[in-house]
């Protein structure tokens, strides 16, 4: 995977809605942002153990297509991204 694919992949990851910090790290403890946007909705929603609306594949795919978006403005405007697994993100927004 190349590094865009794998930025928008975070970007994405991190705009699911109602996913904490300590779910999101349970989820990427198990499988990479990657796989979360590829497995099936049954196959997520058995891992998560969750009926939530962030397992559908409609839902994800969505995301994916404003990540998409949303990096092409970072690209454009020269936009540093700092995720939240980075050693450069702020402590306090842990």
């Amino acid at each position: 995977m190349d590094s865009r694919t794998q930025v928008i992949h975070r970007i994405a990851f991190a705009s699911v809605r109602g996913m904490g910090l300590d779910l999101g790290r349970k989820i990427l403890d198990a499988i990479d942002e990657a796989t979360f946007f590829n497995l099936s909705e049954n196959e997520l929603r058995r891992l998560t153990r969750s009926r939530s609306r962030m397992c559908g594949t409609t839902y994800r795919r969505s995301l994916l297509e404003r990540a998409e978006r949303e990096l092409e403005f970072v690209e454009q405007n020269n936009v540093h991204i700092t995720y939240f697994t980075d050693s450069t993100y702020p402590r306090r927004l842990l």
